[in-house]
């Protein structure tokens, strides 16, 4: 018996018999027995045997220690068996899992091989490129998005690395990770069909997860230093007018005693390394302490939340009376006195920001350059028109052909401009220049007054009107943005739009 490995078609892509293949047991996608999922399965399944496999699917080795007891066997023609190499799912579930089930009913051959691209990456890498791929072919009910961001956060990512790998907000992936703090009943809820009356919006989820919040938690059961560094914290940390607030700590801070109960507590969240925090410049490559606005440590100290600095510094000072007085410069709990010194690996994130912050400054100051200059050109082609306005009053003639010319591109409207039929009044780079129609259409006036305005331009500037141009094409989907280019407002109702205001 050989051990054998399946040809490559080609550099980094495998020809695999489907029993080579097992499935990934981190996948993000649980949902395989809904209705919809079964109705969407089938539908696959049709296809796959109408047209074939389309889209390879995405493989990796799979290690040694992950499959033990699993042995896949083959003979060839000689009769010499074969032990094949195994290996795990990275992208493309449902296609392996339609591809079973036609195996399964004597209407795919079971020898019959499949294209599979081979990955090359770590356990974080694969579940980053599975959980991208599931995103992009078929959303993953909010339920098995939020495993797959809590699974990516216990492999050492923050909302803000997944975010930019997934191409969303830190603010979704935060909305729901949350998710999983809702009972086991409304979870599932969640992962049933919209059409379902049992189920639970992302609307609905953060109403409940909202009063929550503002219930009244268990009380604290702090030791008097427990509590006066708790007090320090929060006094440290301002008023917690945002989601959170981070103030830098000493390196060591999480691993004293009395940080580790007050993060047991939950009153207490300290970064495991320095923080890249580019909207906090100022604790950019220091260790953090994070206070979440729904701390517990509120309801101990009704003072910490107030907007005036003086009210918080009379309620520490009653925490200092307390414990027996403090006198010394700055917090009794000594990790929380800066400056502190930044380790190498800080220093190197608080480079990369002030390098960051640098380049935005010189790009913003390259854009204001920019700006002024071009608004300078169209002032100064402004001021020409006038000249020739004031000549077009006094008698019939404008100027120069060349002038009409050279200001039409001075102010980015280069001619000739054209018409199309809706009244839409295009430059030479097809860029709006005006229009004279509504969202109902272009009235008849309005049309042969926008050809009028065109043709009399382009002849003031020696030049032809080109022919009507067809309307541009508006996608179904897609609302048509108003005179200044703004897209109008996302629907408040719809689950993307609560996504989106998160933060709020």
């Amino acid at each position: 018996m050989t051990v054998s490995n399946t040809p490559a078609a080609a550099e980094g892509m495998l020809a695999l018999y489907h029993a080579q293949i097992l499935p990934d047991s981190a996948n993000a996608r649980r949902d395989w027995d809904s209705q919809e999922a079964r109705d969407d399965l089938d539908a696959l399944r049709e296809d796959l045997l109408l047209n074939g496999l389309l889209q390879n699917l995405v493989v990796r080795a799979a290690p040694a220690d992950d499959i033990q007891g699993v042995s896949i066997e083959r003979t060839d023609a000689a009769g010499t068996r074969h032990v094949l190499p195994l290996y795990r799912l990275v992208g493309g579930e449902r296609r392996w899992r339609a591809i079973a089930e036609a195996i399964r009913d004597g209407d795919w051959p079971d020898d019959r091989l499949i294209p599979c691209r081979e990955l090359s990456a770590d356990d974080l890498g694969c579940r980053l490129a599975a959980l991208a791929e599931n995103i992009q072919r078929r959303n993953l009910n909010p339920i098995e998005k939020a495993r797959a961001f809590e699974g990516l956060a216990e492999a050492g990512l923050t909302n803000q690395q997944i975010a930019e790998r997934i191409v969303a907000t830190p603010e979704h992936v935060q909305q729901h990770r949350r998710f999983l703090q809702l009972d086991d009943n409304d979870q599932q809820r969640m992962t049933l069909s919209r059409d379902d009356p049992r189920h639970l919006s992302v609307r609905d989820a953060r109403a409940k997860l909202a009063k929550k919040d503002t219930s009244v938690p268990e009380p604290l059961d702090l030791t008097p230093l427990q509590r006066l560094v708790a007090a320090e914290l929060v006094h440290a940390a301002g008023r917690a007018n945002y989601t959170y607030s981070d103030i830098p700590v000493a390196s060591d801070a999480r691993l004293t005693p009395e940080a580790v109960a007050l993060a047991e507590a939950g009153v207490a969240s300290f970064s495991a390394a320095p923080s890249e925090n580019d909207s906090l410049q100022a604790v950019g490559g220091h260790f953090t302490f994070r206070l979440w606005y729904n701390n517990p440590a509120f309801t101990l100290f009704p003072w910490a939340q107030s907007g005036d600095a003086a009210e918080r510094d009379a309620g520490l000072k009653a925490e200092y009376d307390a414990a027996g007085g403090w006198d010394g410069e700055g917090y009794a709990t000594a990790w929380l006195n800066g400056p502190f010194d930044l380790t190498p690996e800080g220093q190197a994130i608080r480079d990369r920001i002030d390098a960051a912050a640098q380049a935005a400054r010189d790009r913003r100051a390259e854009a204001e350059a920019e700006d002024a200059t071009r608004r300078a050109r169209w002032a100064a082609a402004r001021q020409r028109h006038i000249e020739l306005f004031a000549q077009a009053i006094d008698k019939p003639v404008w100027g120069e052909p060349a002038q009409t010319i050279q200001i039409a591109s001075d102010i980015d409207r280069p001619l000739p401009w054209a018409v199309n039929e809706v009244g839409k009044v295009m430059d030479a780079n097809g860029k709006a220049v005006a229009s004279f129609g509504f969202y109902s259409g272009c009235t008849d006036q309005g049309l042969v007054t926008a050809r009028m305005i065109v043709a009399a331009v382009n002849a003031a500037g020696g030049l032809a009107t080109p022919a009507a141009k067809e309307p541009e094409a508006e996608p179904d989907d897609e609302p048509e943005q108003d005179i200044d280019g703004n897209d109008p407002d996302a629907d408040p109702d719809s689950e993307e739009f609560a996504d989106d205001q998160e933060a709020a």
